[in-house]
């Protein structure tokens, strides 16, 4: 009989498996990871999403790139939740960006953003974690207040959360 702590490690292992075999890589070589967004009546929208947790990664975010399909974009993640403010200087492509709380719960949104604008886009409420995706994912998929960010257990133990 298998004990509860062995069943709970095989478990994040084999999460860790699943993560890395359902990651993939941006043409700039960095790692995405599968993550959901699901809206309150429960629609589920997977998007792979590259990770900016360094100060550098969040300033540089999706700066420059020419290119992001439906599927893509980053997820910005700070130690904690603040007022937070992003701007598309320097971003070719119009972007959603959506803000979650701590508790990965959407509490604000900047759709079809402009794109080499430098107006402040706030969050206006405090964020932890911030999504950007191509225009118009959020309408689309039914994106709205009070869904919810789903994050990989792996991805989730890499930020040591």
């Amino acid at each position: 009989m298998m004990t509860t702590r062995k069943r709970k490690w095989i478990n994040y292992f084999l999460t860790g498996v699943a993560a890395v075999l359902w990651s993939g890589t941006t043409a700039a070589g960095s790692v995405t990871y599968p993550v959901i967004i699901q809206t309150p009546e429960g629609r589920q929208s997977t998007y792979q999403l590259e990770l900016a947790v360094t100060p550098a990664a969040r300033k540089q975010g999706l700066m420059n790139r020419q290119h992001l399909t439906e599927g893509e974009g980053m997820l910005f993640v700070w130690p904690k939740e603040d007022n937070r403010f992003f701007w598309m200087k320097d971003t070719s492509l119009s972007l959603d960006i959506l803000f979650f709380s701590h508790e990965k719960l959407l509490v604000a949104s900047h759709k079809n953003t402009e794109p080499f604008s430098v107006e402040r886009l706030p969050s206006g409420k405090p964020a932890q974690y911030v999504v950007e995706l191509k225009a118009g994912q959020a309408q689309l998929q039914g994106l709205k207040l009070g869904s919810l960010l789903v994050l990989p257990i792996a991805l989730m133990h890499a930020l040591g959360r």
